[in-house]
């Protein structure tokens, strides 16, 4: 099942597991190797702020991450 990945200026810092109007977020922070997780939800109804957030489709496999798609939202 392939995820969203929300990116700001090309870093891979959020994965979004659902698209609905109100989306739930997963920060994903990379630390020596690890993967710590941060849930986080957000509105995307009243959040206006996105036009610099670029959201690619990826499979979970992180050997893989470069062939990840733009999609235009």
């Amino acid at each position: 099942m392939p995820l969203f990945i929300l990116s700001k200026e090309h870093d891979f810092n959020e994965i979004i597991l659902e698209r609905r109007l109100n989306t739930i977020l997963f920060t994903v922070c990379w630390s020596l190797g690890s993967k710590i997780i941060l849930p986080t939800i957000i509105d995307l109804a009243y959040e206006k702020n996105l036009a610099h957030v670029n959201f690619y489709r990826i499979d979970i496999d992180e050997n893989n991450i470069e062939l990840a798609q733009r999609l235009n939202i």
